[in-house]
């Protein structure tokens, strides 16, 4: 590795924290990472700033500020506040904490932006952009989440894979959703400005190849692959609404004002608070960004940005390309951090139950120039900080000072240990070395190597045995030297504890790495506790953030007679196994319901048989349990969630199934599958389902079927809330199937710890979804019905969602022309009906007065927009024509509202100039 140039100034940095929420746990890895660097350069004489800021913009920052009802710019500074309360509590020190929301900030990315256009690196296309009807917006990437088109893992965002590091674009995702309202989003076209990135691709090999770039073996490995797929140019900038920069010019060169991607901003924001720093202390930027040396520490999610985009920017700019430090993740207990696991520590939550330096101590004795994740365990934790930091360090300084402030009050004479002292020496050394590459692990052991050697120093001395003697006097001041020293160079590390040490020994200045010696004499005060014990591990009191799941059962699934009930269950702890379910498998064994109940099985084949399913092949879940009892004489054995529910369902009839609550996305739909729709079962096997099937899904895809559940949703060791649904029919009462279902909530629970609440069908409670799915459709052709003198046949372009036949019955009031080429609202999700042997998959509306028909024209709206109210979603479930009839759209104000509230798309509102009180049909 590459040495730095002591006489060049130094910029450290970390990753900018979004002022979006709190400091957790898992910033602060980087935060002390950095800090301990940047405090050892400090230490051994390097001009060295740590700089940092708050990342102020950004669609998350407009939304959640929307939503609080403030200004975003007063909601970005209320975190920024906290921000550094948070860091100044674990004493993290920076030289300077600014925000990109500032005039700095602006002024800097309006000169890279500039620059970068000087040099033909800008320019404008028109692209696809996911935009949301029910949202009213254009969607940024990370509020799209979706199938990943590469490794097809569910649940990815728009921008970059999580699972196989593909860098992506929203409107490539698989079964994408708005991530804000849960909504299907559709492609819409936009003309936004590229940076040229692909022009980069030789010189960012090069640079990433080179020792300038110091990158790690695995980061090096991450880049050849993304320089093997290609470089791609980078999209910078943002459509309204968008709480960042207004790019200059925006809305003469595009038609529509547009804003700098926070990613542009964002790490020009290291630069611009370097600028705020120089500005208050009379210095220049410049000398440390075109002269000087640039160590960047960042988590490997946002390697790609750092590693690609940011160098690239910089060369045009031409500007010191920095040294890239990446690290891993932070688990807690061994579990991915997470607030609906309890596992999400804030700063604060922290520091309830432990120290600041507990935690710089244990990170740091864990970090090293690999992307592995760390694991925050408390019992670990524990043993660390009593064993090591207490039981070996912290012992032999507070033990020498104590013993020499008690005894003799000052050091006057210092033992003359030749060999020790070279030894020591050499650790000293591999210790400078450790922290100059960056290995804080191995920095620690060898600081921990002195230790040892002080305390076997101290220990064979037995200084309590000869007090007065002046032999162990001399001895007491070399051991008072050897904790100076050790103070010194674990001060990067613990400056809390070196300062203690530092004020025993009445040190006024900073101590430097220079002022390591074995010749300090002086007074010793009493020295201040220096490492706080840990009694004992508490459990994390983390309030769980749990997901509200809600379900609908679709009216069409009354014709089967299927009966469902849902629950949720948080807070639970799963195990391999308990006794008492083994007792209680045993006991449903041996009493299995076809030998009183045959009913219910023969019901379940019936349904099988209405929705033309082989029962061989597809047995529900019921009588499969069964007949595994009969083939092996016991049911299987998965884990304690899984094991209860299992013998419930052979003792009840009840065909249930649990699914991990973090891995749904959206509300729970019981409808019938559609034609070719996809099915990944528990083996990973996929199917093409046949249409008619009775199946459960979430936004993204099915989650189960009377036979089997999915892969993705399966429930682990790991899930702390599942949702748990069961399947009946009319050969059980509801009074059986209630008992039943509460008996087995109450002993998941029982088992595995936790709650439950039973759930409602959103049908019966108050929701905010819009009963109807309405949409724009462009008339393409009208033509006459071949055995109906009253009917057209209408062919309708509904963009995303197709082209469909709609008969309509208004060829006595209205001519073709009313229709051709027009834009009308249409229901699209009435059941398909035959008219004189023609399909029509739709109904146009339009309101009926003075013997004429007026349509719902907006012809400002693209073909396949939705329709509705403000504030709701629209319901993609199949209704009857008779649930279509009970919907009350009015006219009020020339408008057509529902429930007071106007509809519309994103681009319009439905104008009609007829009276008020008049009906849509």
């Amino acid at each position: 590795m590459k040495k730095l140039n002591k006489s060049s100034p130094t910029i450290v940095t970390a990753a900018l924290p979004y002022a979006n929420g709190p400091i957790h746990i898992g910033h602060l890895l980087e935060y002390i990472q950095a800090d301990v660097y940047a405090r050892f350069l400090k230490l051994t004489g390097h001009d060295a700033l740590y700089i940092c800021a708050s990342d102020m913009h950004g669609t998350p920052i407009e939304v959640n500020a929307q939503k609080a009802k403030i200004k975003p710019e007063v909601f970005v500074e209320q975190y920024w506040k906290e921000h550094q309360e948070d860091f100044q509590s674990f004493l993290i020190q920076f030289d300077n904490y600014y925000k990109t929301h500032s005039p700095e900030n602006r002024e800097l990315a309006e000169l890279f932006y500039k620059t970068l256009q000087e040099k033909s690196h800008i320019y404008r296309q028109k692209i696809k952009v996911m935009y949301c009807d029910n949202c009213r917006r254009s969607l940024p990437d990370r509020y799209v989440k979706g199938t990943c088109p590469h490794c097809h893992a569910p649940d990815q965002y728009g921008d970059i894979c999580e699972k196989c590091g593909s860098v992506l674009k929203s409107v490539d995702l698989l079964k994408p959703y708005c991530s804000i309202c849960q909504n299907t989003p559709r492609p819409k076209e936009s003309e936004h400005y590229f940076f040229k990135l692909s022009a980069f691709s030789k010189q960012l090999q090069k640079w990433a190849a080179s020792k300038e770039a110091n990158l790690q073996p695995e980061v090096r490995n991450w880049l050849q692959g993304w320089f093997e797929k290609g470089m791609e140019d980078w999209c910078i900038s943002r459509d309204a609404p968008y709480f960042g920069f207004e790019i200059p010019n925006s809305k003469k060169e595009t038609g529509e004002i547009k804003y700098f991607y926070v990613w542009l901003d964002a790490p020009i924001g290291y630069i611009s608070s370097t600028k705020n720093y120089c500005d208050k202390s009379g210095g220049d930027w410049k000398e440390y960004w075109y002269k000087g040396q640039i160590i960047h520490f960042i988590g490997k999610d946002i390697a790609y940005f750092h590693l690609l985009f940011w160098p690239a920017m910089l060369m045009d700019m031409e500007i010191t390309l920095p040294r890239v430090n990446i690290h891993g993740f932070i688990t807690v207990n061994g579990e991915k951090m997470s607030k609906s696991r309890g596992t999400f520590l804030t700063a604060k939550d922290f520091l309830k139950s432990y120290s600041a330096e507990a935690l710089r101590f244990y990170y740091a004795s864990h970090l090293d120039r690999s992307v592995v994740d760390v694991d925050l365990h408390f019992d670990e934790l524990k043993a660390v900080v009593n064993n090591v930091l207490l039981g070996n360090l912290g012992n032999f300084c507070y033990r020498t000072l104590i013993f020499t402030e008690k005894n003799y009050g000052k050091i006057t004479a210092i033992a003359e240990e030749t060999d020790l002292q070279i030894h020591v020496g050499e650790l000293l050394d591999e210790i400078r070395r450790n922290y100059e590459v960056r290995e804080f692990r191995s920095a620690v052991k060898n600081i921990l190597k002195i230790a040892d050697l002080a305390n076997a120093y101290f220990q064979k001395a037995e200084p309590w045995k000869t007090k007065e003697s002046a032999e162990t006097k001399e001895a007491l001041g070399f051991c008072v030297n050897l904790a100076r020293n050790l103070a010194i160079i674990a001060s990067p590390i613990l400056p809390t504890f070196s300062q203690k040490i530092y004020a025993a020994l009445a040190e006024k200045k900073p101590l430097f790495w220079k002022d390591i010696s074995f010749t300090w004499k002086g007074k010793v005060a009493k020295v201040a506790v220096l490492v706080e014990k840990i009694e004992e591990v508490k459990q994390l009191k983390v309030a769980r953030e749990v997901k509200n799941i809600e379900y609908l059962i679709s009216p069409e699934i009354e014709q089967f007679g299927v009966k469902v009930r849902v629950a949720q269950l948080t807070g639970l702890t799963i195990k391999k196994k308990h006794e008492g379910i083994e007792k209680l498998k045993s006991e449903v064994q041996k009493n299995i319901i076809c030998d009183e109940r045959k009913d219910i099985l023969d019901e379940y084949h019936s349904i099988n048989e209405k929705m033309k399913l082989d029962d061989k092949r597809y047995p529900n879940a019921v009588t499969n349990l069964i007949s595994l009892i009969k083939q092996k004489g016991k049911l299987p054995q998965i884990n304690t969630v899984v094991d209860v529910y299992n013998a419930l369902s052979v003792e009840s009839g009840l065909a249930m199934a649990t699914h991990d609550i973090d891995k749904i996305n959206g509300k729970i739909v019981i409808r019938l599958s559609k034609e070719e729709e996809e099915f990944t079962a528990l083996d990973g096997t996929k199917e093409k389902l046949k249409g008619g099937e009775v199946i459960y899904a979430d936004n993204t895809l099915i989650l189960g079927r009377f036979s089997k559940q999915c892969q993705h949703t399966i429930t682990t060791s790991e899930s702390k809330e599942v949702v748990l649904i069961g399947f009946g029919n009319l050969k059980i009462s509801d009074e059986e199937m209630d008992k039943s279902f509460q008996r087995t909530c109450e002993l998941i629970t029982k088992f595995n710890g936790g709650e439950f609440k039973i759930l409602h069908n959103l049908k019966n409670a108050i929701s905010t979804t819009f009963p109807l799915h309405l949409a724009v459709g462009l008339v393409e052709e009208v033509n006459d019905h071949p055995d109906a003198d009253s009917l057209y046949l209408l062919k309708v372009n509904f963009g995303p969602l197709g082209i469909k036949q709609v008969v309509t019955s208004l060829k006595k009031i209205l001519s073709k022309m009313a229709f051709a080429n027009k834009k009308l609202v249409f229901c699209v999700n009435l059941k398909a009906t035959k008219f004189r042997g023609e399909i029509s998959e739709a109904m146009i509306l339009g309101v009926d007065h003075d013997d004429t028909t007026t349509l719902l024209e907006m012809a400002s709206s693209l073909p396949g927009e939705t329709v509705v109210p403000e504030s709701m979603a629209a319901n993609t479930n199949q209704i009857s024509f008779a649930e279509l009839s009970q919907v009350g759209l009015i006219v009020k104000n020339k408008r057509i509202v529902f429930e007071q509230k106007p509809l519309g798309t994103g681009k319009e509102m439905i104008k009609i100039n007829v009276k008020d009180g008049l009906q849509v049909h």
